[in-house]
């Protein structure tokens, strides 16, 4: 998960125009649930093309979550991050239903981070393995939406109050509450949840289970980001300590060399690149080292 500038994209006309479909929907959506006996309203405009151009172009392609880019048979769910039908575990609330065409609630998501479906509990890995309980996991969004503060039930009420314990990336800077961590013993990538005094972050933590960022396959994945990083770095490192006792022409081909190996992990780092954040912290990681190691080397 990485932080994404909302603005970076003009909102879809079609939610935002003062007489556009979406404004003409909520206006209706509004009718209908002032009738005391108010059933499921259907929104459809939220599902527009010009909204899933907008999504894809902002996230280019990938997960909002989890950044798996989609597959040209899986397409993006169109997620609504405050939930517009129902809110799980509240049986009173009617679910979010005026911002069903807000384009600020609205989230490009794969299908396993935004519908609840069972996983392969994954040995070692905190929420899907107690030690105890046997079987798969329930994981996903679905219609959940945890908060710490009072929950808004209405257009009147002011939604900034709630508080959300889930990270949208368009509003929150994901590495203020998660970070990336490979395991040894396993070669697993996984996030890790933190805050100022190295306990449990309550906006990681939640967004961790919910989401499901602990897949098996969204850590063997990330896990193979890792390792491409690693060992590119490796020969990285090589070329560094040679050019830190080269001359001449021996030291500009090194030099050409070291730029060219840069150059192709930070493109892993890209925005557009599947789990680019993690490979982001592991090429800081890896830089780190070999900065280590040139110093050691000119001593």
């Amino acid at each position: 998960m990485i932080r994404v500038d909302r603005s970076a994209v003009d909102p879809p006309a079609s939610l935002v125009d003062d007489d556009g479909p979406g404004k003409r929907e909520l206006r209706r959506a509004i009718q209908h649930y002032q009738r005391r006996d108010a059933g499921t309203f259907k929104f459809k405009t939220y599902k527009g093309a010009d909204v899933l151009r907008a999504l894809e172009s902002l996230f280019h392609g990938k997960c909002a979550y989890c950044e798996h880019r989609y597959a040209s048979g899986a397409p993006a769910d169109i997620e609504h991050y405050r939930p517009k039908g129902e809110v799980k575990g509240d049986t009173t609330h009617p679910g979010y239903w005026w911002l069903a065409a807000e384009w600020s609630n609205l989230l490009p998501s794969c299908i396993d981070c935004n519908r609840s479906r069972y996983h392969e509990r994954v040995e070692g890995v905190p929420e899907f393995d107690d030690g105890e309980t046997p079987g798969d996991v329930l994981l996903g969004k679905g219609s959940e939406f945890p908060i710490a503060g009072a929950r808004a039930v209405c257009p009147a009420d002011d939604c900034d109050a709630e508080d959300p314990l889930l990270i949208d990336p368009t509003r929150t800077n994901p590495s203020n509450h998660l970070s990336w961590k490979m395991h040894k013993n396993n070669h697993f990538a996984t996030p890790l949840w933190k805050d100022e005094e190295q306990q449990l972050d309550k906006y990681g933590l939640a967004s961790i289970e919910v989401f499901g960022l602990n897949r098996r396959a969204l850590m063997e994945d990330r896990a193979r980001i890792f390792l491409e990083v690693n060992s590119r770095g490796k020969t990285l490192a090589r070329r560094v300590v040679r050019a830190a006792s080269a001359t001449g022409r021996a030291l500009e081909e090194e030099l050409e060399d070291i730029m060219d190996d840069l150059c192709t992990l930070r493109a892993l780092a890209e925005p557009d690149q599947p789990f680019s954040w993690a490979a982001g912290q592991a090429l800081e990681e890896l830089l780190a080292d070999i900065s280590e190691t040139l110093t050691a080397a000119l001593r």
